[in-house]
């Protein structure tokens, strides 16, 4: 399963990208936490400046290395 993590920060910057649960292990622990939770519920988890929602149908807008890629839409 994959992820959409949102992140709103005023001064960083808003961001958003697809991620696997492989990926946030070593990304963010906030944004690990809530895809635990979206994985088990299917809805978007928030906490703090992150958001975590599950992905459908995500293969092709995956780069393999991990990279960040566009969301269609």
């Amino acid at each position: 399963m994959d992820f959409e993590v949102c992140v709103k920060n005023e001064i960083l910057g808003d961001s958003k990208r697809i991620m696997s649960m492989k990926q946030l292990m070593t990304y963010n622990v906030c944004a690990l936490a809530c895809a635990k939770e979206a994985a088990k519920d299917g809805n978007p988890h928030t906490w703090g400046m992150w958001t975590v929602s599950p992905v459908k149908n995500t293969e092709q807008q995956v780069q393999p290395d991990g990279a960040d890629k566009p969301l269609a839409g």
